[in-house]
């Protein structure tokens, strides 16, 4: 796949690292897909971010959690 036609292009990781970072503190969210055909990729990152939730709560982190809940 990544040498084919439809394969992804890099700047597209880079593009969305610069969108998340102009987002201001607490509206920036832990995880990104960057295709919207992702298929599972949408529930596993979902799974991950409820993980991720706990643990950053578990550490007395949750200042780092996003205000609003993420898609």
């Amino acid at each position: 796949m990544l040498a084919s036609e439809m394969a992804p292009d890099p700047h597209d990781v880079t593009n969305a690292m610069l969108k998340v970072l102009s987002l201001p503190s607490g509206e920036r969210p832990l995880r990104v897909a960057l295709r919207k055909d992702s298929g599972g990729l949408k529930m596993i990152n979902q799974i991950c971010g409820e993980v991720q939730g706990a643990l950053l709560r578990g550490m007395r982190l949750e200042h780092r959690l996003p205000k609003r809940p993420q898609l």
